[in-house]
């Protein structure tokens, strides 16, 4: 991955976290609870081919991940036995790494 794109990713990925946490503030007062999953690589009809493999290569856990795998965490979440969490990004990527 070029360091152009990684750097617009990590930046993206930045954002995504920020704008949770700056609504969670919003919406607290409202009893609305506000949390983000940042997924890597997941197995869908979008990726396929040599790319799977290459994602795979990038990750540290050696695979990429599964539907389930990151709906367990939304599940999770949405649970009200965590309630107590609010303005989180839940990173579930099998350790992705970007760049060199």
């Amino acid at each position: 991955m070029s360091s152009r794109i990684s750097a617009t990713y990590g930046a993206t990925k930045a954002a995504i976290h920020h704008l949770t946490v700056c609504l969670a503030r919003e919406f607290a007062r409202h009893g609305v609870r506000i949390n983000t999953i940042i997924p890597g690589p997941v197995e869908t009809a979008f990726v396929g081919g040599g790319a799977l493999q290459q994602l795979a290569e990038a990750t540290l856990s050696g695979r990429i991940g599964q539907p389930d795998e990151i709906a367990r965490w939304v599940t999770a979440l949405a649970d009200p036995n965590a309630q107590w969490v609010t303005g989180a990004s839940l990173t579930v990527d099998g350790g992705f790494v970007i760049g060199p």
